[in-house]
């Protein structure tokens, strides 16, 4: 009787310990979504100013050779000014 009720306990202990586990393992793969998606927005932004300054360079060489004034601001839209 007493090695029932133990394998009963033992069972219940097994059943609540795979249930943390799980948690555990939810909780991780929140953590690693999140950082993916940390990194994507970081990839995003990384880019966007790489052409940005592209186009800057590209705009004052056209600006020395006098292809175009340099008043004129031919940036494309940044994504802000397309909302």
């Amino acid at each position: 009787n007493l090695n029932i009720e133990f394998q009963e306990s033992k069972t219940k202990v097994d059943k609540f310990s795979m249930g943390l586990d799980l948690e555990y393992i939810e909780a991780e793969a929140k953590l690693k979504m999140l950082e993916l998606e940390n990194c994507g927005e970081s990839v995003v932004n990384l880019v966007e100013s790489e052409l940005e300054n592209e186009f800057r360079a590209t705009q004052k060489e056209l600006e020395e050779k006098d292809l175009v004034d340099s008043d004129d601001d031919l940036a494309p839209p940044t994504i802000e000014e397309k909302k």
